[in-house]
């Protein structure tokens, strides 16, 4: 008979202490007079409308980020050329995070975006990407058609901090649109911000943020402020979250606005 040679309790206990996953971050709320966390399950979520038809076609005096041609006015996070993909004219993301060549502040941008019927996932995991406007304030984009999640994680969210007014989604298998008025934060000369960045939002032409001030970099479970705060580079970033199957964008434009630019650091 062979001998069964059981492992001690303190392997047990170690081997047990590595497979634990590590806690959350704890989470803070919104605002320091808010009553909700950032991505708080609990708080209301906005009623579902149904938005009409769009495209919305760029201005003459807008820069096109992509009109389906190429991808000349997007690289890398690491400034390298981009690497999405072009396929009937269509921009589709692959693993990493694409940005503007080009530096904005006060911008309104458009975008529309393809959710693919039968993507996989659920909650954050299906149809999740984002806009930021330069590159740290996000503008959800999410399947938010019947897909519970977070309030402040639906379409048109601004992340982690303001839910839309509405959830203005469509059904998947169709294309949507975004568009995004924002206002840069101000500063005076030492830097210190003295006006919040601003953003008014509409999801496929209905109103969901309504000249609404962004409290800061928007960050997963965590609160933030302007303490401290600097921007790198303004560019505006759009964001992969590696869906299965991937979004897809189209008609990008933007048009800097008024006489205000990116902070400096």
């Amino acid at each position: 008979m062979k001998k069964i040679i059981l492992p001690t309790l303190a392997v047990i206990f170690t081997l047990s202490a590595f497979a634990q996953p590590k806690p959350p971050p704890p989470q803070e709320p919104v605002a320091p007079d808010s009553q909700w966390l950032v991505n708080d399950r609990k708080r209301p979520v906005p009623e579902q409308v149904l938005p009409g038809d769009m495209p919305l076609l760029a201005p003459d005096d807008a820069d096109i980020i992509f009109d389906g041609q190429d991808m000349d006015a997007l690289e890398t996070s690491k400034g390298e050329p981009c690497n999405w993909v072009i396929e009937k004219g269509e921009l589709v993301t692959t693993k990493g995070t694409i940005r503007t060549k080009k530096a904005y502040g006060s911008v309104q941008l458009h975008a529309e975006y393809f959710i693919a019927e039968g993507t996989e996932g659920r909650d954050q995991k299906r149809g999740n990407g984002g806009i930021f406007m330069m590159g740290c304030f996000e503008i959800q984009i999410h399947d938010s058609w019947e897909n519970p999640t977070y309030a402040d994680g639906i379409v048109g969210a601004v992340y982690g901090q303001t839910p839309p007014l509405v959830n203005a989604a469509k059904k998947p298998g169709q294309w949507q649109s975004i568009d995004i008025f924002f206002n840069a934060p101000q500063a005076d000369e030492n830097g210190k911000v003295t006006e919040p960045a601003r953003v008014t939002v509409l999801v496929n032409g209905v109103l969901v943020q309504n000249n609404t001030p962004i409290l800061g970099p928007t960050k997963n479970r965590v609160a933030t402020t302007y303490e401290n705060f600097t921007v790198r580079d303004g560019k505006i970033l759009f964001q992969d979250h590696v869906n299965n199957p991937p979004l897809r964008y189209r008609n990008i434009w933007v048009r800097p606005i008024g006489e205000s630019h990116p902070l400096k650091n």
